[in-house]
């Protein structure tokens, strides 16, 4: 076995001691780094190993790890469910599914810290990727080389209007919608044109826009008292959410089926916290196919 060292020599000690009794049935033959991406490379004969708190990987001989994520790994060694999970989260499951698989992870875990990121989408994923959050929990997208998704709970979006709107007097249909103003988000974002299409599949015209926000969920009150219609998600509108004073306008044409996932890098390391959150998120709400 051949170990070549240098300034990172202090990391390759410690990838010794991670890999202990286990390193030795993977039977490396070479150590080295690459000092532009600052990642440590294990060359070896084998297929690799796993370990209880995280995973090696190998690609074309060589097991990879990040130099962070190999420092947090070995941090995790000897803790238990302990450590500090890092979470990107959209804002619907930020507000719905986090809150009591986080009471359920802290009560098991008192030790663990959180720190969460609400956003979007397009502002989580490069985060993701870039190792500066462990896992995202947003809606299911085009399958993407280098991740990992598990699906969680349907989350369908529908029109939404004041409980006192006059659309309810009757049953609405999607033609009646086009009378009235609403608050959407802009367009690009996937539900708005989602929306925007539905219509135009029954070439009627789009919805006239009032108020863009990019956070509709926040401006419920906003929307409950203008008289304004909208496309949210149906978790607003579920019974423990029913202070919004909005409702759902029940029509086919204008529900759009999407899912919630949880998202991870399939070659970073998970520590054992953002295991188990991953465990009760499925388990607290077991997706569907």
């Amino acid at each position: 076995m051949r170990i070549t060292t240098g300034k990172f020599g202090g990391y390759l000690a410690c990838m010794g001691l991670l890999l202990g009794a286990a390193g030795v049935s993977a039977a490396p033959r070479d150590y080295r780094f690459d000092t532009v991406h600052t990642q440590v490379f294990f060359s070896t004969s084998h297929l690799g190993y796993s370990h209880p708190s995280g995973r090696m990987h190998v690609s074309g001989g060589f097991i990879r790890f990040d130099a962070d994520d190999a420092k947090r790994e070995m941090a995790s060694l000897g803790q238990g469910l302990s450590g500090h999970v890092r979470i990107g989260i959209v804002p619907t499951a930020a507000q719905f599914l986090l809150p009591p698989v986080a009471r359920q992870l802290l009560s098991e875990a008192p030790e663990v810290t959180l720190r969460t990121v609400v956003g979007l989408i397009d502002t989580l994923k490069p985060l993701l990727r870039a190792g500066e959050i462990d896992l995202m929990v947003g809606t299911e997208s085009a399958e993407e080389e280098g991740f990992v998704s598990q699906v969680l709970a349907e989350d369908p979006i529908v029109v939404a209007a004041s409980a006192r709107h006059e659309l309810f007097r009757g049953v609405p249909t999607l033609k009646d919608l086009t009378a009235y103003r609403w608050a959407l988000q802009p367009p690009g974002a996937p539900t708005r044109d989602w929306l925007d299409h539905a219509f135009d599949r029954r070439h009627l015209p789009r919805p006239r826009v009032q108020v863009e926000s990019t956070m509709l969920l926040m401006l419920p009150t906003l929307i409950a008292q203008t008289g304004l219609l909208s496309f949210i998600s149906r978790q607003h509108l579920a019974p423990k959410a029913a202070r919004t004073g909005l409702k759902e306008v029940p029509l086919k044409e204008t529900t759009m089926l999407r899912r919630l996932v949880v998202t991870y890098r399939e070659k970073g390391y998970l520590p054992p916290a953002a295991q188990r959150l991953i465990a009760l998120l499925a388990a607290e709400h077991p997706g569907r196919a």
